[in-house]
């Protein structure tokens, strides 16, 4: 790699800059009762868990009737911006997601001030990073199986899972990049 090429760091949206799940936790106390909070620490569980009142599932108000809401309106989860900002001058930043394309994220993204380049992703894989920050364990696992940099976003949901490299808050991934030999 020459002196001016940069590196490719791919940055996950949902649980690791954006605060989907706290949204829609957010939106399940104000309209549902469900029938278990196993989905808090599982979020695989939203497909399972399902709403006394109507019998359906989380998943099927969170991919259907919440959906737009969930992807113009979650906040931002912490403050990544200025870590972000710092280090587009190592990598070239794309924002990799398994969400449909739609328009609402790209204007969340832009709202908020994330530039960088916007890939849609069924299977993060394919996005052309080395490197990855992510919540979730299973895109994780497979980025490592890749001979990949795997950098996990500490969620209660991966807690059960080890990493080699591990952040718990944002302003820690330039630290974890070090660590990971691809950042001076």
């Amino acid at each position: 790699m020459g002196m001016t090429e940069k590196t490719n760091l791919a940055i996950d949206i949902d649980g690791v800059i954006c605060d989907w799940q706290g949204h829609l936790k957010k939106l399940v106390d104000e309209h549902l009762e469900p029938e278990t909070q196993d989905y808090l620490t599982d979020w695989d569980k939203i497909r399972e868990v399902k709403d006394l009142k109507t019998g359906r599932t989380i998943a099927s108000f969170a991919f259907k009737e919440w959906l737009q809401e969930l992807h113009s309106n979650s906040p931002v989860l912490g403050d990544p911006l200025p870590v972000i900002e710092t280090l587009k001058e190592h990598f070239n930043i794309h924002y990799v997601t398994h969400r449909l394309p739609t328009r609402e994220t790209a204007e969340w993204l832009l709202r908020h001030g994330f530039r960088g380049e916007l890939m849609f992703k069924k299977n993060k894989l394919d996005a052309p990073c080395p490197v990855i920050v992510d919540d979730y364990s299973v895109t994780l696992r497979d980025y490592e199986r890749r001979y990949r940099i795997a950098i996990c976003f500490d969620q209660p949901w991966n807690r059960m899972d080890n990493f080699k490299y591990r952040i718990h808050e944002f302003n820690q991934l330039p630290e974890a990049l070090r660590q990971a030999g691809i950042m001076r």
